[in-house]
C-alpha cells in the first residue's frame, strides 16, 4: 500500500470540510481523483500531502502517519504538482534543480554532479532539455506544465500528485502530459495519482477513480464502475450518455443537452 487516508476529516475552519474521508492507492497504480467544483478535490491533495493537518482520521504512506515521517524524508518519497505554482523568472534548468533539494547534504548550498545529472534526466524525460536555457515566463503554458513536472521527477519520488496539471492546456498538450505520466507509471513503477476535470481523460488513463461529492466520497472504483449515466447525473445534477470508446473500451461520457436548447 503507497497512500492511505482512514476517516479523514479536514478543511478551513468552518468554511468547508472534508468528512470522514477513506481510500487506498497501491503501489504502482494511475489514480484519479474527480468531482463537481467545491466538491473538495484540492483539499483533498492538501491533506494528502501535509499541506493541511487532519481535525480527525490520519493519512499514512506505507503504513506511516505522514506527519510522523520526517519532511525531508516524506519530500525524496511524494512530489506534488500543485495549481497555484509561481515559479517568476527563474531559467527551466534551475528551477527544475529545485526538485534536488530533498537530496542535499546538512550544510550543501550548490548541486552536485550527480544532482545535475537528475535535473537533466528529468528534463530529458519531459522533452523539455532543449529549453534548459530558457526563463519559464517565455515558455508557453504547456512547455511550463512539463518544467513543473521535471521539477518533481527531479525528486525521484516514489509518489507523484498532480492538482488539475492539464485543466487549462489544449488537447495536444493535455495527450502529451498525460501519456508521459502513464509511461512513468507503467516502465518506472511510479504511483500517480492526479486530479481531474475532464472525465474523459479520467476515463482514458486511470485504473481507479476517486468521485467526491461536497466533501464526502461518493463512490470509488474503476471507470467502468464510477463513470455511470446514474452516478454522474445525481452527483453533477446533469444528464449524461455514457458510451464505450470504439478503440480503448473505456466508458465515454456525452453531456445530454435539453430539447428546449437544441430547437432554440
Amino acid at each position: 500500500m503507497m497512500l492511505e487516508a482512514k476517516n479523514l476529516t479536514c478543511g478551513y475552519n468552518a468554511r468547508f470540510l472534508l468528512k470522514g474521508i477513506n481510500l487506498k492507492v497501491n503501489k504502482r497504480e494511475f489514480w484519479g481523483i474527480i468531482g463537481p467544483n467545491g466538491s473538495g478535490k484540492t483539499t483533498l491533495v492538501r491533506a494528502l500531502t501535509r499541506a493541511i493537518p487532519p481535525m480527525d482520521g490520519m493519512v499514512s504512506l506505507e503504513g506511516k502517519s505522514i506527519w510522523r515521517i520526517n519532511l525531508r524524508e516524506f519530500t525524496r518519497k511524494v512530489a506534488v504538482v500543485s495549481q497555484d505554482t509561481h515559479p517568476g523568472s527563474m531559467k527551466i534548468q534551475d528551477y527544475v534543480l529545485l526538485g534536488r533539494i530533498p537530496h542535499y547534504k546538512t550544510f550543501q548550498l550548490l548541486e552536485t554532479k550527480r544532482d545535475l545529472e537528475m535535473a537533466q534526466r528529468a528534463m530529458a524525460l519531459t522533452q523539455i532539455i532543449h529549453l534548459k536555457d530558457r526563463l519559464l515566463r517565455e515558455v508557453s503554458g504547456g512547455e511550463m506544465q512539463l518544467t513543473f513536472i521535471a521539477r518533481a521527477l527531479a525528486q525521484e519520488p516514489e509518489l507523484l500528485v498532480l492538482d488539475e496539471p492539464v485543466a487549462h492546456l489544449d488537447i495536444g498538450h493535455q495527450l502529451r502530459v498525460l501519456q508521459l505520466l502513464r509511461k512513468l507509471n507503467r516502465e518506472m513503477g511510479l504511483t500517480v495519482a492526479i486530479v481531474f476535470h475532464e472525465l474523459n481523460l479520467a476515463s482514458e488513463f486511470c485504473d481507479r477513480l476517486l468521485l467526491l461529492r461536497e466533501g464526502k466520497v461518493f463512490k470509488i472504483g474503476s471507470p467502468q464502475e464510477v463513470l455511470t449515466p446514474e452516478t454522474l447525473g445525481e452527483v453533477y445534477r446533469t444528464d449524461v450518455l455514457v458510451e464505450r470508446n470504439p478503440i480503448s473500451s473505456r466508458p465515454y461520457v456525452i453531456v445530454v443537452s435539453s430539447k428546449e436548447e437544441n430547437t432554440s
